[in-house]
C-alpha cells in the first residue's frame, strides 16, 4: 500500500503544481491581455460610447477629456441637446482618415450615421497607454452667437456673467479724431461666443442696479440703448444708406449723396471713386423692408445703428434684390447729422 500511497501523492502533487502554473499563467496572460487592450485606442473609445455618450452623461468629464464648448454653455442645455442628439440612435465609433498634429490617435463617433463627435488620443510615453487628450464636437453641431452692448453693462449668457477677456472693444472706423476725444467716451463692445450647442437660454444685461433690455434678431443680440437723438438718428441713417444704394446702382447722384455723407470722409472719396456705371442695367428701383436696429451713443457727436434695406431692381419684367447692411456713423452737424463711415456687420442676419 505504501508505494500506491507515493504514486498518489507524487499524482495529485503533479496535478496541484498544473493548477498553481495554470492560475499564474492566466493571471500572467490577464495581466498582459489588461496592458495589451490598453495599449490600444479601440477600448478606450468603446468605453467613452458605453459609459458617456450612450447614458448621456459627457457633460461630467467635459474637462477631464478637453471638451471644446463655451464656457457659458449650461449643463441643463447641454444634457438636453446631448439628448435629442443620441436618443434611440446606434452610437458606433471608427478612426479618422486624418489625424492631428498633436495626437496619436483619433475617432469620429456616429449617432446613426450623423457625425456628432471627434475623439483625439494621446498614448503616454511611459505605460504607453492611450488615454483622450481631446473632444470636440462636429463642426456642423456648433453654433455662435453676437452680443452688442455699451461697455458699462454687465452682460450673463445662461447666467454666467461674460468674462473680461470675451469683451472686444469695437474697432472703429477710419473718422475724426476730434469725435472720439470727449473724456466721457462710451464704448461700444462686441461680444462673440463660440462653441455653444443651442442658442443661448438667457442672455440678459444690467447696468448698476438696472435690468437692460436685450433684444434677439436671429441669433444677434443687442443691449438696447435709450437716448433723446434714438428716432432721429434712425431717420438720418435710413436716409443715408438709402442714398447710398441708390447710387452704388447708378440711380443717385454724388449731389444726393453730399446731402447725407461728409464730403471730407473716405467714406466719400471711395464712393466718388466707386465705378457704378457698370452696375446692372434696370428700368426702375424700389427701397423697401429699412430696418435700423443696434442704436449706440459714443458721445454727444458720434453715434451709429445698424441698418438693413433691399433695393429692389426691375429689370425685363424681372426683380433684383440688392441687400444693405451695414453700420452706420453718423456725426452730429448743428440739428441734424452727417454719415462719416459705413462698415459692413460681417453677420448673415436677413
Amino acid at each position: 500500500m505504501k508505494p500506491k500511497s507515493l504514486f498518489y501523492k507524487i499524482y495529485f502533487s503533479v496535478i496541484a503544481l498544473f493548477v498553481i502554473a495554470l492560475a499564474v499563467g492566466l493571471l500572467v496572460f490577464r495581466s498582459w491581455l489588461s496592458g495589451y487592450e490598453a495599449a490600444q485606442p479601440e477600448p478606450i473609445v468603446n468605453k467613452l460610447i458605453d459609459e458617456h455618450i450612450k447614458t448621456c452623461d459627457l457633460y461630467s468629464v467635459k474637462d477631464e477629456y478637453n471638451l471644446k464648448i463655451s464656457d457659458y454653455e449650461s449643463k441643463k442645455s447641454f444634457d438636453s441637446f446631448f439628448k435629442a442628439l443620441t436618443d434611440g440612435k446606434e452610437i458606433t465609433g471608427t478612426t479618422l482618415p486624418v489625424k492631428p498634429k498633436d495626437c496619436d490617435a483619433a475617432y469620429q463617433i456616429k449617432a446613426n450615421d450623423e457625425r456628432i463627435l471627434n475623439v483625439y488620443l494621446k498614448k503616454n510615453a511611459k505605460t504607453k497607454k492611450y488615454f483622450v487628450s481631446g473632444c470636440e464636437f462636429d463642426s456642423s453641431v456648433y453654433k455662435t452667437c453676437k452680443i452688442t452692448a455699451s461697455s458699462d453693462a454687465e452682460i450673463k449668457i445662461n447666467g454666467i456673467t461674460v468674462k473680461n477677456e470675451d469683451r472686444k472693444d469695437e474697432e472703429l472706423p477710419n473718422i475724426k479724431s476730434d469725435l472720439l476725444k470727449s473724456d466721457d467716451l462710451n464704448k461700444k463692445q462686441i461680444i462673440n461666443v463660440t462653441g455653444l450647442l443651442s442658442e443661448p437660454e438667457s442672455v440678459t444685461a444690467m447696468s448698476g442696479n438696472k435690468s437692460l433690455t436685450v433684444e434677439n434678431d436671429s441669433g444677434v443680440y443687442t443691449v438696447a440703448e435709450d437716448f433723446p437723438e434714438k428716432e432721429s438718428v434712425a431717420d438720418f441713417a435710413g436716409k443715408a444708406a438709402s442714398t447710398y444704394a441708390e447710387y452704388m446702382q447708378n440711380d443717385s447722384s454724388l449731389a444726393n449723396i453730399r446731402k447725407y455723407i461728409d464730403s471730407s470722409t473716405e467714406l466719400y472719396q471711395n464712393i466718388k471713386t466707386s465705378l457704378v456705371i457698370f452696375s446692372l442695367d434696370h428700368e426702375g428701383h424700389t427701397i423697401k423692408d429699412i430696418k435700423t436696429t443696434d442704436f449706440h451713443k459714443y458721445n454727444d457727436k458720434l453715434y451709429s445703428c445698424r441698418v438693413r434695406l433691399t433695393n429692389v431692381l426691375k429689370r425685363n419684367g424681372a426683380l433684383y434684390e440688392d441687400k444693405f447692411d451695414k453700420y452706420v456713423y453718423l456725426q452730429k452737424d448743428g440739428e441734424s447729422y452727417m454719415a462719416v463711415d459705413m462698415q459692413n456687420t460681417g453677420d448673415s442676419v436677413k
